[in-house]
């Protein structure tokens, strides 16, 4: 009695009771190969990888013969189909496969005198839902390897100054960039936009310059150096046992007084600058001199796992970041995906998402600023982050960690050593912090809109006023290794997987031939790492905090800063509930707020200064201080 083609309870029912010819024994001792018949030949007819929760296998074999299907690789166990050869050419086999799991069908046939073949070639098929990843961008900082074009290290480094002397050939003889691929990575040599001086008008405090970025091939196996180092107004490096004492006067005096010395204007791109940094970045560049359009050096990529290992470095104004930023669109419509940020001791990382909002405009994700201007809109600026506080003392300064996102269309998820630590849906409230400059608005929640663009990396190492001591004359120089950094794009279709000919097998990773006896090849995709969520967290290891700041305003690293509330006008904010609630200034009841809600009772929230609210720091809950043009509240977050 033959069973259904199609696996399931009754067709295992079948088989379990033995329902057919019994199955051949795997015991019996085979005669020689050439006496036996040819096994029939069994191949996925679904493509695979693929989503289809059943999948169809086509088995041929003689007319007249009676053949049994497995579900498995060796013809072991009980078959789960008993079928003729004919009925098998016209229906195939369909066999229902769970998400994630690599199924085998293999078979073995009767001739007419009883005579067994041997078991066939197994087929393969994966129902996979986007759990396989293929390496899509990555450099060990090795120096050339084998398959590596030699002309991508051989040719010069490239600069750039972003804003405004382009892209051009890096000064000097820089040895440190010997090992560069230079086909992936364009240097920075720019004054630092993040790092301005005490005005507008004044010298900022840092500069990226090539001389301070280093490919150490033989060094923990390879790695990228980016470093930091203080120098004088005339150039000299300021470093401890390099100091002397003619120095100490001039930065005895105020910032103003010794800053001044120096030509470091983001204005005009010049790098004399008290500090000096290293920083890289993958953005799609022509080489100087060819066509803008002749994009051949860089990378970008939309959505996919974005790491990087790295050592992070310490000390006053320390300010490493691994980042994304869109290769075009305006900033922040486009958006930005912080991998790490970390401050001066590098005890908290911060992972954080950017992006914007046109309020009141016809489209809410407009991405063109001059176009949400024209609609009547305004435009916000939404952000979301987590952070990160490793419990050990100096553990993200004494050993490597990976700082890692994974971006699909639904979601961001930021890792730390593959233990999730942020999840941002698409549609998930953020809170603004500013629109246009010279602009404010208050702190709305704004439901955040995936990226959909390329985005490129930057690699940097920053020194900013931190709002600590801040000098080159003795400043610690400060090193951050980054060990290596990879991009992984979701494996989608099964040409991806492996080459036309062979069948990929997701529980090892590798790429079966269809035919003959060669053997199996590694495939380039390879299962997602397994991660610990939230709630797994080693509570010796890590400390997290996903929203530091929920009622409202934007965490500065020790404080949540929002902006002033001018008098008769208004505040809103959505709590981590989901209520909705407001603060506002009324000139005839100076500095009180209603809540949202059945009483909406009026609150006095502080004193009025003449142009703006200074809020009460005994309001009950959250603390509340002057902080410059606006206020600041205490985190919710604590760490240990």
């Amino acid at each position: 009695m033959p069973s259904s083609p199609r696996h399931g309870l009754v067709a295992a029912l079948l088989a379990a009771a033995g329902c057919g010819a019994p199955a051949p024994s795997l015991d019996d001792p085979a005669p020689p190969d050439a006496a036996l018949p040819a096994a029939p030949i069994v191949r996925a007819v679904t493509p695979s990888p693929g989503a289809a929760p059943v999948a169809r296998f086509a088995v041929e074999a003689p007319a007249g013969t009676r053949v049994l299907v497995y579900a498995t690789a060796d013809c072991t166990g009980a078959p789960h189909a008993d079928l003729p050869a004919e009925q098998l050419a016209m229906t195939g086999f369909e066999l229902d496969v769970a998400p994630g799991v690599t199924a085998r069908v293999a078979a073995r046939r009767q001739d007419a005198d009883g005579t067994w073949s041997l078991c066939s070639r197994p087929a393969r098929y994966v129902r996979d839902e986007g759990g396989f990843q293929r390496l899509t961008f990555g450099d060990e900082f090795k120096g050339p390897q084998p398959g590596d074009d030699p002309a991508c290290f051989t040719m010069p480094a490239q600069c750039v100054g972003e804003y405004q002397t382009g892209v051009h050939a890096c000064p000097g003889d820089l040895p440190g960039l010997a090992a560069l691929d230079k086909c992936k990575w364009t240097v920075l040599h720019q004054t630092n936009w993040m790092a301005p001086g005490p005005t507008p008008t004044t010298n900022g405090v840092n500069a990226f310059v090539p001389g301070e970025v280093e490919v150490a091939p033989t060094r923990d196996d390879g790695v990228l150096v980016l470093s930091a180092h203080g120098h004088a107004p005339d150039g000299t490096e300021l470093s401890p046992g390099t100091n002397t004492s003619s120095w100490a006067a001039l930065f005895a005096q105020p910032m103003a007084t010794w800053l001044a010395g120096y030509d470091c204007r983001w204005a005009t791109n010049t790098t004399s600058c008290p500090f000096r940094s290293g920083a890289v970045y993958a953005k799609r560049q022509p080489t100087a001199g060819a066509p803008a359009s002749a994009l051949t050096r860089g990378f970008t990529q939309a959505y996919g796992r974005w790491e990087v290992r790295a050592r992070l470095p310490s000390g006053p104004g320390s300010f490493p970041a691994h980042w994304l930023l869109p290769q075009q669109g305006a900033w922040p419509e486009a958006g930005e995906i912080d991998l790490m940020e970390a401050g001066r001791d590098a005890g908290l990382v911060y992972q954080t998402f950017h992006t914007g909002y046109c309020d009141r405009g016809a489209d809410p994700y407009e991405p063109s600023p001059e176009a949400c201007r024209a609609g009547g809109g305004q435009r916000l600026k939404l952000s979301k982050g987590a952070l990160v506080r490793a419990r050990a003392a100096a553990t993200l300064t004494d050993a490597y960690h990976v700082y890692a996102v994974d971006w699909s269309p639904e979601r961001l998820r930021w890792m730390v050593d593959d233990v999730v630590t942020l999840e941002v849906p698409a549609g998930e409230l953020a809170y603004s912090t500013f629109t246009d400059h010279g602009l404010r608005w208050r702190g709305a929640a704004r439901p955040v809109s995936i990226p959909e663009r390329e985005f490129f990396l930057i690699l940097n190492q920053t020194v900013h006023e931190d709002g600590g001591p801040l000098n080159p004359y003795g400043f610690v120089p400060q090193h951050q290794v980054i060990d290596y950094v990879r991009v992984f794009a979701t494996c989608t279709a099964p040409d991806q997987f492996c080459p036309e000919g062979s069948a990929f097998d997701g529980d090892d990773g590798r790429c079966y031939p269809l035919t003959g006896d060669a053997a199996p090849t590694p495939s380039p995709c390879a299962r997602r790492p397994t991660l610990g969520g939230l709630t797994d967290i080693d509570p010796d290891t890590y400390s997290t905090c996903t929203d530091p700041c929920p009622f409202g305003g934007w965490f500065s690293g020790t404080t949540c800063e929002i902006m002033t509330v001018p008098q008769g006008d208004s505040w809103f904010y959505t709590t981590g509930d989901g209520v909705k609630r407001m603060y506002w200034t009324d000139p005839t009841a100076t500095c009180t707020a209603a809540l949202d809600g059945p009483s909406a009772t009026l609150v006095q929230v502080g004193d009025h200064d003449g142009a703006n609210c200074h809020l009460d720091p005994t309001l009950p809950g959250v603390t509340y201080g002057a902080s410059g043009a606006g206020f600041h509240y205490t985190p919710v977050c604590t760490h240990h």
